[in-house]
């Protein structure tokens, strides 16, 4: 009988569910107590033009500006450059920042609320440098049950230029340090292309400044 998942636990152990479909498994997700959703094993044809490519659009997937063009007819300063990004219109799309992750992680005070703020988005953004930060902050902590999962779910943001504009809008909202800067104007950039951006974070200055630079928060 095939195995059964909320949403909640669905998003928490996407990474067992994984597992269990690649060896030839198929799960059930529920909302509400009502099936929802089929997760089974893709069933692939000789010469499947899908055969060899990335499963998925899960981690490692990256944005940058110089693969959008301008719709016709804006002017490019407004634009930045760059598009809306598709899939993305209607969902609750959020810029992650580390803190909420490793509060997750850790089991800091609070974690389980954490949790479910990032089970409601639909997608997650973040700067690579929270992969760095995160895996950094796993081995300092000697974290031995496995989190790395938690990656699975970010999407990242690569600027294909200099922020310093962006920097500049921070710190006149507020002074952060170095990598909270980097990750609120990573997040001030991307969201010329998903103008309803929401911000996540565990760390109070952090909202507080992104509260006064318009970000609907997540925190």
């Amino acid at each position: 009988m095939p195995r059964t998942y909320s949403t909640y636990e669905a998003k928490a152990k996407f990474s067992e569910i994984l597992r269990k479909v690649r060896a030839g498994e198929s799960v059930y997700v529920t909302y509400r107590g009502k099936e929802v959703a089929e997760i089974r094993p893709v069933e692939k044809k000789q010469g499947d033009p899908r055969r060899g490519s990335r499963e998925g659009r899960g981690r490692g997937d990256h944005h940058e500006a110089a693969r959008a063009t301008r719709p016709a007819g804006t002017d490019r300063a407004a634009a930045g450059g760059v598009e809306a990004l598709p899939g993305v219109a209607g969902l609750k799309a959020a810029y992650v920042d580390t803190s909420a992750l490793l509060a997750v992680a850790l089991r800091q005070p609070g974690h389980a609320a954490q949790l479910e703020k990032l089970v409601a988005c639909d997608r997650l953004f973040a700067s690579n440098l929270l992969e760095a930060e995160f895996r950094s902050a796993l081995v300092r902590e000697a974290v031995s049950e496995p989190s790395e999962h938690l990656l699975d779910w970010v999407s990242w943001v690569l600027p294909k230029r200099a922020l310093e504009r962006e920097f500049g809008r921070v710190l006149k909202a507020g002074f952060l340090r170095g990598a909270d800067l980097w990750h609120l104007a990573c997040a001030l950039y991307f969201r010329q292309i998903v103008p309803a951006l929401a911000f996540l974070s565990a760390d109070r200055r952090q909202l507080e400044v992104a509260g006064r630079l318009g970000f609907d928060l997540v925190g």
